[in-house]
C-alpha cells in the first residue's frame, strides 16, 4: 500500500472514531437531561394541562372536573360504608348505618369473603362510567356557546393506594366555533383518603377473627390514627367499623364497615352412663363422649381420686374400696363452655 493510501485510510479511521465519540457524547447529554428532569405529581400535571387549555374552553374543563368530584367523592364514601362494594353481593346485613356486605359468615360454604383492592377499583370504575355521564349530559349546558360539541365514551382507570385514590379519565370532547376547533380528553382526580389502608387493616382483623371465633382484638385496628368499634346488630351479627381520623372526604371522616355473622357456640353435652356397679378388686372400664360443634376440641376432667379420666373421656381402673362414690365429670370445649355430669360408682364388696 502506498503512503498516500495509508494516510487516507488512517484519516477515515480517525474520522469514524471521532464520529463514534460524538454520538456517545450526545447520548450521554440526552440521558443526563432525561434523568435530571423532576417528576411531577398527578395534581401538578393536571395544573400544567389546565394552562394549555384556551380560555373559552376552560369552563367546559371546570364543569367536567366538578361532575367527576360530585360523583366520585360520595362513591368512595358509599363503597366504604357498604364493605367495599357499590354493587352489593347477595350476602349482606341491613343495619341502621348502611346495608353492608358480609366479610365473615359462618353459615356460608366459604365463610370468609373479602373484596380485594382490585375488586374495589373495578366497582369504582363501573360506577364512574355510569354516573359521571349522567351528570355531564353530553355537555348540553354549553350548546349555546359553541357551534358544535362532540363527546366520546367516558373511560375510567382507578388506583387505590394506602393514602390516596387516583382517578384517570379519558373523555374525548370536540369544541368548534368560528375561531377554530378545540379538543379536551384527559381528566384526573386525586383524593387524599386512606381507603386502601382501612381496607387492608380490616382484612387482617377479619382473617384473625376467622381463626379464633368469636374472639376479636381491636388493638391492631386502633393504630395509625384510626378508631375501631364493634357495633352489635343482633345475636350473632355485628359490624366491624374503622374510622380514619387523619383525612376527610367531603365533610366527614371516612368510615369503613365489614359485616360479620357467626353462630354462637353452644356448650357441649356429655353422653354416657350415669351409674356403674363393679365388684371389688375387678377392673372397670367406662367411656363418655360429648356432642359439640367441634367434638375433637372437647377435653374431659373429673373431681375424684379414684381414677383419672382421659382427656377423651375414657376410664379404666380397679376398685379397691367398697362403697358408693359420686364423681363429677366435666367436658370443656376450646371456647371455655362446658357441661357437667354426676356419675355414681357402686363398688360391691367381695363376699
Amino acid at each position: 500500500m502506498s503512503a498516500a493510501k495509508k494516510l487516507h485510510h488512517n484519516r477515515k479511521a480517525q474520522g469514524a472514531v471521532f464520529l463514534l465519540i460524538a454520538v456517545l457524547l450526545l447520548l450521554t447529554i440526552v440521558l443526563i437531561n432525561t434523568l435530571s428532569k423532576p417528576k411531577i405529581s398527578a395534581q401538578k400535571a393536571a395544573e400544567l394541562a389546565q394552562l394549555q387549555i384556551p380560555d373559552k374552553a376552560k369552563p367546559v374543563k371546570v364543569f367536567v372536573d366538578r361532575c367527576i368530584e360530585q360523583m366520585m367523592l360520595p362513591g368512595i364514601e358509599t363503597l366504604a360504608l357498604q364493605g367495599g362494594y357499590l354493587y352489593l353481593p347477595q350476602s349482606t346485613l341491613t343495619t341502621q348505618y348502611a346495608t353492608v356486605a358480609y366479610w365473615y359468615n359462618s353459615d356460608a360454604t366459604n365463610p370468609v369473603t373479602i373484596p380485594s383492592t382490585l375488586d374495589m377499583e373495578n366497582q369504582l370504575k363501573q360506577y364512574a362510567e355510569e354516573a359521571i355521564p349522567q351528570c355531564l349530559q353530553n355537555l348540553s349546558v354549553f350548546k349555546k356557546q359553541w357551534d358544535s360539541i362532540t363527546t366520546g365514551t367516558l373511560s375510567a382507570r382507578v388506583t387505590i393506594a394506602n393514602e390516596t385514590v387516583l382517578f384517570d379519565f379519558g373523555y374525548p370532547i370536540g369544541l368548534t366555533d368560528r375561531n377554530g376547533q378545540y379538543r379536551l380528553e384527559n381528566f384526573t382526580l386525586q383524593v387524599p383518603t386512606r381507603l386502601g389502608l382501612l381496607h387492608n387493616t380490616l382484612e387482617k382483623e377479619i382473617l384473625q377473627f376467622a381463626e379464633q371465633v368469636p374472639f376479636i382484638d381491636l388493638t391492631s385496628l386502633s393504630q395509625q390514627k384510626t378508631n375501631a368499634q364493634v357495633l352489635p346488630i343482633d345475636k350473632g351479627h355485628f359490624l366491624l367499623m374503622i374510622t380514619d381520623n387523619s383525612t376527610i372526604v367531603k365533610t366527614r371522616q371516612l368510615q369503613f364497615f365489614a359485616a360479620v355473622s357467626f353462630t354462637p357456640n353452644k356448650s357441649p353435652t356429655i353422653i354416657g352412663p350415669g351409674k356403674f356397679e363393679v365388684p371389688e378388686e375387678q377392673e372397670m372400664e367406662g367411656n363418655w363422649s360429648a356432642e359439640d360443634e367441634d367434638p375433637d376440641s372437647v377435653t374431659f376432667t373429673d373431681d375424684t381420686i379414684l381414677f383419672d379420666i382421659s382427656t377423651k373421656g375414657s376410664v379404666k381402673f380397679i376398685a379397691h374400696v367398697p362403697g358408693t362414690f359420686e364423681v363429677e365429670i366435666t367436658a370443656t370445649d376450646r371456647q371455655g363452655k362446658f357441661d357437667k355430669k354426676k356419675v355414681t360408682f357402686v363398688v360391691d364388696a367381695n363376699r
